[in-house]
């Protein structure tokens, strides 16, 4: 491979193929796309005719990738015994999803943690859920009710959303947070319910001793 084939497999790999992999959306800057164009070129290898025509029309699907790196970012976190029993307080989470325009709408939400996924419940009408939807990317702010500046950060993805048990698990927050065995707000079941969870894949925390 000549040094120029060299710098633009180098290219191709920085600002293209991280977008693939770790981000799953997104787009590139026109500049850089245009350098990942001509970078095609120079290669002149039939199998990049697929990846030319998404960075064309700017289409950047999801894709499987197996590698040490990405198995290392999908990674179960474990949390310390102080965050799991600060996780079990009704405490309530600030959840900011990403919109179409790529700016962040942030919701105050009821959460339980369980199994390793935080689990929120929610209706299909609702602006998060469409932009789940849309972009799985989540980042959760948990902070003490009674303390503030006592909080727990997380950037996770989603990892499912079912309706199965929607109602059910609506109730169980109920109860988690009002003490009230039925969710008020829907006591005939007729909104149209999901649960979606979302995976944490890094965290940082402050005011939590020992970390």
């Amino acid at each position: 491979m000549s040094r120029r084939e060299a710098e633009a497999s180098r290219l191709l790999t920085r600002n293209t193929l991280q977008l693939f992999i770790f981000e799953n959306r997104g787009s590139l800057a026109p500049a850089t796309r245009a350098r990942c164009l001509s970078a095609l070129a120079i290669l002149r290898i039939p199998s990049c005719e697929r990846l030319r025509e998404l960075l064309k029309n700017e289409k950047f699907p999801q894709l499987k990738f197996s590698s040490a790196k990405s198995q290392l970012k999908n990674k179960m976190i474990t949390f310390p015994q102080n965050i799991l029993d600060f996780l079990k307080e009704p405490n309530f989470m600030a959840l900011g999803t990403i919109r179409k325009d790529g700016s962040v709408q942030m919701t105050i939400v009821w959460f339980e943690y369980e199994n390793g996924v935080f689990k929120i419940s929610t209706t299909t009408p609702r602006i998060k859920y469409k932009n789940i939807v849309s972009d799985p990317r989540a980042t959760m702010l948990i902070y003490d009710r009674g303390n503030p500046y006592r909080y727990l950060q997380i950037q996770g993805k989603v990892s499912d959303i079912t309706k199965e048990g929607a109602h059910d698990f609506i109730d169980k927050l109920s109860g988690r947070y009002t003490g009230n065995a039925k969710y008020k707000n829907d006591p005939d079941r007729k909104e149209d319910r999901v649960i979606i969870s979302i995976e944490p894949l890094r965290y940082s925390s402050v005011g939590f001793a020992g970390i």
